[in-house]
């Protein structure tokens, strides 16, 4: 007799599934510098909502905080009350070794919102020290293959930071360092599409080269052509036959770029660089074919003078990206306007005053002894003088244009600065001396002319009901009075 189906044996090997249902990523952890800060809030925001690797990936947020601030712990309580599934635990420390503790990705945010009042210049040379502090803790405690993402809205200061804080971490590979550029392509989108009167995702492969200036010459707009509305069908058309005014693209767009991204509104919200940041992780762990767009990364210039530009510079380029790394896209076509662009940029990051300057601050924090302790002397005197000259050559490159112009007496006004400036520390600590005690000396004097006329005041109105203790004050008053006479 034949056996029946259920007296057969089965085959379990046939009901085993060929992958798991279900595999838990392992958790990525993610340190955001500046966290009280509204653009850190922001992109943690992002982050926490699952915006950049996806809402089955958990992260873990780090924040590291300076003693006794309340913001960050304000951040950490208002995003847990949000309950996001994407995150999973929150490390909030001042001791470095905590919070760069097994970091994956750093996002340092380079603001000025820390030192109000103060020029462009000042703020460069503190956010410097910070790298420089960013860097020796992300070789110390961090991983080996961490990302490092310089972030800011300016993405000439994130350039310069770039290629200082390449010279800073020796140790970590250039392809795990970049710095988001793409604010510049952010802008530049919203004004092409206003005047095309579109939206800004039908704009594609908007190059940013150096650190501001936008290339079109590879753009391209859906949309239907000029020539061609009896078919109806939309096409991809270059943004110069799409605008067709050499005179907007060429001089109009890049002035109104640079003129909003020197607003100081956009360092008081903060939505374009969150926005920029934003794009710039999803570029850059999700791959650039998923978005079918070439995007900009400033990043370190490789060996060759690819595009003309030296090696170990920091510089922005169209790159190709996937799973967490990029490539520099080779051959890529552009006009002569950018050309003379690139050019300009390249000698403003490499051969100039500002540069060279810049370049010895560098040298100096990386050779002073007091930096392999995380501690910069601020008041030694070479250092000083560097960032005298520094000062002037930042506020020239990142006010003006054109960098060029009034060199001789931006360099008479550097050697007045020096020479105003008494290096004697022995000297100074005298004039100090005899400052204090003659202010001191006023101060008395101050005291003893009020102390003097409220008794003469309190003995007219007595008459001679005069006790003899007051009397006995008054006379000390009056010899106190002499007496520093005697010594000025």
């Amino acid at each position: 007799m034949d056996a029946t189906f259920f007296e057969e044996h089965l085959n379990r090997d046939l009901y085993k599934p060929k992958k798991p249902l279900f595999v838990k990523k392992k958790p990525i952890r993610v340190l955001v510098t500046d966290a009280g800060g509204k653009i850190a809030y922001n992109i943690i925001y992002q982050l926490c909502r699952g915006n950049v690797f996806g809402r089955d990936q958990e992260i873990v947020i780090h924040l590291i905080n300076s003693r006794g601030s309340n913001p960050h712990k304000s951040v950490f309580l208002e995003l847990e009350q949000c309950g996001f599934s994407s995150y999973t635990d929150f490390v909030v420390s001042s001791n470095p070794e905590i919070a760069y503790y097994n970091v994956d990705v750093v996002i340092a945010i380079a603001t000025y919102e820390e030192i109000p009042g103060r020029s462009i210049s000042d703020s460069m040379v503190y956010q410097m020290i910070k790298a420089r502090q960013v860097a020796v803790y992300v070789q110390q405690y961090a991983n080996k293959d961490a990302k490092i993402i310089f972030a800011g809205p300016s993405t000439k200061a994130i350039t310069i930071l770039l290629g200082a804080f390449h010279k800073f971490a020796p140790k970590i590979s250039h392809s795990n360092i970049t710095a988001a550029s793409m604010l510049d392509i952010v802008v530049s989108k919203s004004l092409l599409a206003k005047k095309l009167k579109t939206t800004t995702d039908k704009i594609k492969n908007v190059v940013i080269w150096a650190s501001t200036f936008p290339d079109i010459c590879n753009a391209t707009v859906t949309m239907y052509p000029p020539g061609d509305r009896g078919n109806w069908k939309m096409k991809k058309v270059p943004i110069a036959e799409a605008i067709q005014d050499d005179m907007w693209l060429f001089k109009t767009f890049p002035m109104d770029i640079y003129g909003r991204l020197m607003s100081p509104d956009l360092l008081k919200y903060g939505k374009a660089v969150t926005q920029s940041v934003v794009l710039h992780l999803q570029y850059l762990f999700q791959g650039s074919d998923k978005f079918d767009e070439m995007p900009s990364m400033s990043v370190i210039s490789p060996p060759g003078k690819l595009y003309g530009v030296p090696q170990n510079v920091g510089f922005s380029f169209p790159v190709r990206t996937a799973q967490g790394k990029w490539t520099i896209v080779e051959d890529v076509k552009y006009g002569m306007a950018t050309h003379l662009n690139i050019l300009r940029s390249v000698f403003n990051l490499t051969h100039s005053v500002m540069a060279n300057s810049i370049m010895k601050v560098v040298s100096y924090m990386l050779d002073y002894e007091a930096v392999k302790q995380q501690v910069v002397d601020l008041h030694h005197r070479h250092f000083i003088e560097e960032v005298i000259e520094t000062r002037n050559w930042i506020n020239r490159y990142f006010v003006t244009p054109n960098p060029a112009e009034g060199v001789i007496k931006l360099r008479d006004r550097t050697r007045e600065s020096k020479k105003s400036i008494a290096w004697d520390d022995e000297a100074n600590a005298g004039r100090k001396k005899l400052a204090a005690s003659k202010s001191a000396i006023r101060f008395s004097l101050e005291t003893a002319d009020k102390e003097v006329q409220v008794m003469t005041e309190r003995r007219s109105r007595r008459g001679s009901a005069f006790s003899t203790k007051s009397d006995e004050m008054l006379c000390l008053i009056g010899s106190m009075k002499t007496k520093s006479l005697v010594k000025m």
